[in-house]
């Protein structure tokens, strides 16, 4: 029905869109964490029905995608919120995150594609040298 609709008018869409961009941009629409996972990055404004350009649900780019695949092999969960999340936490800089994804490829943080292995130097070269001149006073 609301899909029948969307499609019969294609400005329709790109008129939501445009109605939604102003409305962030001049504070009255204020962008909030993902309702599938929480998270705070990368969030993204999903109309149910572009006829309600502002009323939309906040999530995040993979959310977002898996809700419309869900949709598209007709199997719209109840909920968006029982999803099933990995955490993960990068063994380089520390930051923790949860993805939906089997093995991110690169932290989102510090983008190292070596994430979940600990780095190589665990003493940096100042720290040796100040051993080595402690050890042998000269």
């Amino acid at each position: 029905m609301i899909e029948s609709l969307n499609n019969r008018e294609p400005n329709l869409r790109a008129r939501a869109y445009r109605i939604t961009r102003a409305a962030i941009a001049a504070g009255r629409l204020v962008p909030q964490p993902c309702a599938g996972c929480g998270t705070t990055e990368n969030i993204r404004a999903h109309h149910e029905d572009y006829a309600k350009p502002l009323q939309v649900t906040w999530m995040c780019h993979g959310c977002h995608m898996e809700y419309h695949a869900a949709e598209k092999a007709d199997q719209r969960p109840g909920s968006i919120r029982k999803r099933s999340y990995t955490e993960y936490a990068c063994l380089r800089c520390g930051h923790e995150w949860r993805a939906m994804f089997n093995r991110p490829a690169v932290c989102p943080k510090c983008k190292s594609y070596s994430w979940d292995e600990p780095p190589k130097r665990t003493v940096k070269r100042r720290q040796v040298a100040q051993e080595e001149s402690h050890a042998n006073p000269e």
